[in-house]
């Protein structure tokens, strides 16, 4: 028997395919990314330093936040700018709550129509009107927090390079407490209505991750890279363990580590930081780190604990305002640095060379990029098992597939950012 299948996965940000070719035993997935080169990292260059975080933040507008921050961190690496723990902790907790809002929109209006059995939203309304009108109520507290602590919903503008561009004040923060203490409330009305049981079983053939090192609490960045196998290594060493490699069939680069497939995200931070959200795993009935489904259950975990610590960690800040005043201007004009944040779908990495204030060199790893190659290895498990001592059900093989891919969340944008074509950078 042999059977060549193009599949279009739908719902997903941006445009990509999963090519499966199953000839007897043998089995071949393709993770093909369709979606348009960008050049955003070409846009960048030649630009003066201050302008970069905005034109990166253009780079995906669900993941705008993690882009800037990233960028921000770059630079503040290429220059040698500290800034102060509190804004650090400020940076952190907006990007906690854009992986709070980027898990709320994926879970349900992405995923759940696979778990549901339905094919679109008007189906999905029909059957979960009561869970959609809760998620659309915590979508947007959720959003009234990251304005208050970004100054914008999508492409943020108050953190900046050096600190903050406008003042962060005392009643500022005590705002975004109140919106986050809010949706804790209503989230636990959505878990009331919606319990992810009984995901598709499958095994990790591969599974090796790459998480951030945390500074003090979960989600909280650092400068070093934690890998499954144990070993750490800083953030500006990640060529010697990253290796981008051109793709033949899709226009995104795909990443391995050490040679070697890996996937980033959700499910990797659950299963190296375990025993820090063991309470909410609990909770939540459990998790099985090895299954690629498992980031589904993963996301809800990161969610409820994020909800419940961020009032914490800002209530916990004593100060009275921060930031505030001119953009920060460095005399140092030259250097090279990188910036590492944990993205919603995993790690982000920023990698600049800036001469004469401007930037001349950018390289961007997005965590799309690095999940690619295990996606098709996923792919190619499930497809196995799909038509092992089973009659080929084509409808339920490309249903399942695409259930799987969405699962990974990818970012189409983002993995596109720049083409490479004949090993060329284009």
């Amino acid at each position: 028997m042999r059977l060549s299948e193009v599949i279009e996965v739908d719902r997903v940000f941006g445009h990509v395919e999963l090519e499966v070719v199953i000839d007897g035993d043998d089995v071949l997935t393709k993770f093909r990314v369709v979606h348009d080169p960008r050049f955003i990292e070409l846009a960048m260059e030649g630009r003066h330093y201050l302008e970069v975080p905005y034109i990166a933040s253009r780079i995906c507008g669900a993941c705008s936040i993690a882009h800037y921050l990233a960028s921000i961190k770059a630079i503040e690496n290429a220059l040698g700018i500290e800034v102060s723990e509190d804004t650090e902790v400020v940076r952190d907790v907006l990007n906690s709550l854009q992986v709070i809002q980027n898990h709320l929109i994926h879970l349900t209006f992405l995923a759940l129509p696979d778990y549901l059995g339905v094919k679109d939203i008007n189906s999905l309304l029909s059957k979960s009107r009561d869970v959609i009108k809760l998620v659309m109520k915590l979508n947007s507290l959720i959003l009234k927090a990251i304005k208050v602590l970004g100054g914008r919903i999508v492409n943020p503008n108050i953190p900046y390079v050096g600190g903050f561009i406008r003042e962060i004040s005392r009643e500022d923060l005590n705002l975004a407490i109140k919106y986050v203490n809010e949706s804790r409330g209503v989230f636990s009305e959505v878990l009331s209505k919606l319990r992810l049981k009984d995901l598709p079983l499958l095994k990790d053939v591969a599974n090796n991750y790459l998480v951030l090192k945390i500074r003090n609490h979960y989600l909280s960045s650092s400068d070093e890279v934690v890998a499954s196998d144990g070993h750490v290594f800083k953030h500006n060493e990640y060529l010697n363990y990253i290796e981008e490699v051109s793709s033949s069939w899709s226009n995104s680069k795909v990443v391995l580590y050490k040679g070697k497939p890996l996937h980033v995200g959700p499910r990797a931070r659950v299963s190296k930081y375990l025993g820090i959200v063991k309470e909410v795993v609990s909770e939540l009935g459990g998790i099985d780190t090895n299954n690629p489904f498992s980031n589904l259950i993963a996301k809800l975990i990161e969610i409820k604990y994020l909800l419940e610590v961020i009032p914490n960690i800002l209530s916990d800040m004593r100060i009275s305002k921060l930031g505030g005043g001119s953009p920060h201007k460095s005399e140092v004009l030259n250097g090279e640095g990188v910036g590492v944040i944990e993205a919603p779908r995993g790690l982000l990495i920023h990698h600049y060379v800036i001469n004469g204030g401007r930037l001349v060199h950018a390289n961007i790893i997005t965590p799309t990029e690095i999940n690619a190659r295990h996606i098709e290895l996923s792919a190619r498990e499930l497809s196995i098992n799909l038509v092992k001592n089973n009659p080929l059900n084509i409808s339920k093989l490309r249903s399942m597939l695409s259930f799987l891919v969405r699962t990974y969340d990818p970012c189409l944008p983002c993995a596109v950012h720049v083409s490479v074509v004949n090993g060329l950078r284009r």
